[in-house]
């Protein structure tokens, strides 16, 4: 129905990971703008914002009043590990590379006329998730400042060896898979993800009035000179997708994802689980745990995406609301206020359906479940009597939308309502689309008028850990075709 939806956005460390004792060491290097932002540093070096809460509280709480938009997720947070404070007491987070990866599919092969560095989500929208893939070198930000480095940069997204934007067929194909992903958990949010490089008037927030702004994530293998970061998976600033002032925002810019530690970047998917959750930091996310570990790996075949969900079939925005969870922030909320709005929604409920479009010799429609009360509804009619079969498939690779289809006739019975159920035990590949989260009924019909219902839905129970039905959420395609 159409009522605002809430959502959005990967993970990017390994359960039981070593974490570094030690803070890094001070910048040797000076960078053009290494203290960009601040006139005053606050500290010699980064250092985890839970040793500066404890060795020297006065600068935690002079960090915390830098920090406005994100004070209250960094004194929460404040015992994270991989929770840092750069030296003007900016917060990010370091998170670690995982340490192993799971085998999965390779995703399916790209048609030769799709541009993979022209992919769009939603274009037109005023706000921008900008996967930048041809390479990235980063110039008087804070993290030449972290890293104590004049030139922060990453190469071109690449497994191949040839390290330029020629994509190889398989190449194209991960890239495709990687985009697709991010976009699906953002489906809910107005926000373009997009492969194309938009212009910096469309990242950057050069004041309050500024409605055009977003993130870069700068995807490819490690820059050099950044061997203290761990080694990271992936870091991003805390709470800065709407941060304002032309060169505050772009100083904390982009989020990095690095592929070489992410199994080589052979896998889209795993790449985009890091890159969502990189993204989730800058809109004000912190991390889901577990009884006091950072990174909660999931059960089943879920993981939150603020966890470390790598070779999960499931990966969902959370609140918290499994098993000795440490983190019960909304995270669709959050991120409403940190800088996504909520996509306006696309259907209407039963008492306002949208009549389904004849495609060849199908009737179809696409669509969003934007929240966990979003209901969508469509209408066919028959003129005789026939067998059809009436599918919800999922939108890509990679869905966050457990599906569930109701078909009523015209005096409002039902007729059929699926939902399969989801097979028991841990995914040992994380498989792309599978058929267990669409629904799929087929039969004969009487001639009339027959209303369909799209929602997302919860998953297990009490003896069969799941999900709830809080981010079921994301893109569809339902469809109506003849059979026989």
């Amino acid at each position: 129905m159409r009522t605002p939806a809430l959502l959005l956005l990967g993970a990017v460390v390994g359960i039981g990971a070593a974490v570094p004792a030690t803070s890094v060491a001070a910048p040797t290097t000076r960078s053009a703008g290494a203290d960009a932002g601040c006139a005053t540093p606050l500290f010699d070096a980064p250092v985890r914002a839970g040793d500066a809460r404890r060795e020297d509280p006065a600068g935690f709480r002079t960090a915390l009043a830098r920090e406005p938009g994100s004070a209250g997720t960094v004194a929460a947070a404040a015992g994270d590990r991989t929770l840092w404070l750069d030296r003007c007491g900016r917060a990010f987070y370091r998170d670690l590379a995982p340490d192993d990866l799971p085998g999965t599919p390779a995703a399916a092969a790209v048609g030769e006329d799709v541009d993979v560095l022209a992919l769009h989500s939603s274009p037109g929208s005023d706000r921008t998730i900008y996967l930048d893939l041809d390479g990235h070198v980063a110039t008087g930000t804070h993290w030449n400042a972290v890293w104590g480095i004049d030139e922060v940069d990453t190469a071109v997204y690449d497994f191949e060896g040839d390290l330029t934007t020629d994509f190889t067929e398989a190449e194209r194909a991960e890239v495709f898979a990687l985009w697709e992903a991010v976009a699906e958990d953002f489906a809910p949010f107005d926000v373009d993800v997009t492969t194309a490089d938009p212009g910096p008037a469309a990242l950057t927030r050069s004041s309050t009035s500024d409605r055009e702004y977003g993130t870069r994530v700068a995807i490819g293998a490690s820059p050099s000179g950044i061997g203290a970061c761990g080694p990271c998976g992936g870091v991003a600033f805390l709470g800065v997708f709407d941060e304002v002032g032309e060169g505050i925002h772009d100083d904390l810019q982009p989020a990095w994802v690095f592929t070489d530690l992410l199994g080589g970047g052979r896998d889209g998917r795993i790449v985009a689980e890091a890159a969502s959750h990189e993204v989730g930091h800058t809109l004000d996310l912190q991390h889901d745990g577990l009884d006091g570990l950072e990174y909660y790996s999931g059960h089943g075949r879920w993981a939150p995406i603020m966890g470390a969900g790598y070779g999960r079939t499931v990966t969902q925005w959370s609140r918290g609301d499994y098993p000795a969870a440490s983190n019960t922030e909304d995270d669709l909320a959050v991120m409403a206020r940190g800088g996504v709005a909520p996509r306006v929604d696309d259907h209407g409920g039963a008492d306002d359906p949208t009549p389904l479009a004849k495609r060849g010799g199908s009737k179809v429609a696409d669509g969003v479940v934007g929240t966990s009360a979003d209901v969508d509804a469509f209408s066919f009619a028959l003129r005789r009597a026939g067998t059809r079969r009436i599918t919800v498939l999922p939108t890509g690779q990679a869905s966050n939308l457990d599906v569930r289809l109701t078909v009523l006739d015209a005096a409002g019975k039902r007729v059929a309502r699926v939902n399969p159920p989801v097979p028991a035990g841990d995914d040992t590949e994380k498989q792309p689309s599978p058929a267990w989260l669409a629904a799929d009924t087929a039969g004969p019909l009487p001639a009339g008028r027959y209303t369909l219902l799209v929602e997302g839905m919860r998953a297990g129970g009490a003896s069969r850990p799941g999900w709830s039905d809080y981010a079921s959420l994301g893109g569809y395609r339902v469809s109506v075709a003849p059979l026989g």
